[in-house]
């Protein structure tokens, strides 16, 4: 009998590529010039590179074929246009920033651009982790969607000892998989920079666990594909 074959395309992993957290860059009130020209420029400028981010992260999320709609209404009202998203608030304040009358309110401005937005300690990450473990919560499905087809041929060809033992580590794989996302693309949206402003380490520290958890993730997932290559090549 002829076995159905079973296309590659849904095993191919690179939707699920991990982007490592970034340096967090360091607040620069300290270097704010001294005049009140040069500081206003300064500051707008550090609200410009901030609001390019914003755009591109928007970009990215709309070019996204995994993020469920849920994930992508949340990072759209973080960095969104209305009149809670980032992009917004750094526009007026950037708006205000132009006219201030002394150094000293362009120097409270600058620490709210730090403070109340977090775009790289904060956004950014935020946006890769659920970026990221949607596509790998899409890979996930599309590995489990091969399971009763490759169970059958399995069962057509005998049930060879090999084809089980690779089936049943493609099967364990998948569920390690599972386990290890977790809830984490729900967990980066609940991040928001008071959480990170209470507590700077411990924010960070929460990133980088989820950070680790999706690789390990990424790592059941690339191993569950090997394990179906496994079982084609002993099925002939």
């Amino acid at each position: 009998m002829r076995k159905p074959w079973i296309t590659y395309s849904l095993l191919g992993l690179a939707g699920g590529a991990i982007v490592g957290l970034a340096p967090i860059p360091a607040a620069g009130a300290s270097t704010l010039p001294d005049t009140l020209d040069g500081a206003i420029a300064y500051t707008q400028g550090q609200i410009n590179v901030r609001v390019a981010t914003l755009n591109l992260l928007s970009n990215r999320v709309a070019d996204s074929t995994a993020i469920t709609s849920s994930d992508r209404s949340g990072l759209d009202a973080i960095i969104g246009n209305t009149s809670s998203g980032d992009i917004a608030g750094l526009e007026a304040l950037s708006a205000k920033v132009a006219a201030e009358t002394t150094v000293a309110a362009v120097r409270s401005d600058l620490h709210e651009v730090y403070a109340t937005y977090r775009i790289y300690a904060v956004v950014r990450p935020q946006v890769d982790l659920v970026l990221a473990g949607d596509s790998e919560t899409r890979i996930v499905a599309d590995l489990t969607s091969l399971e009763a087809p490759l169970q059958t041929l399995i069962d057509q060809s005998g049930a060879p000892q090999a084809a089980v033992a690779d089936y049943q580590r493609y099967v364990s794989d998948i569920g390690a998989a599972t386990t290890a996302i977790g809830t984490i693309p729900g967990q980066a949206l609940a991040v928001t920079p008071g959480t990170f402003n209470a507590d700077p380490s411990a924010t960070h520290a929460v990133l980088q666990s989820d950070w680790h958890s999706l690789g390990v993730a990424r790592s059941d997932l690339i191993d569950a594909r090997a394990q179906i290559a496994a079982i084609i090549r002993v099925l002939g």
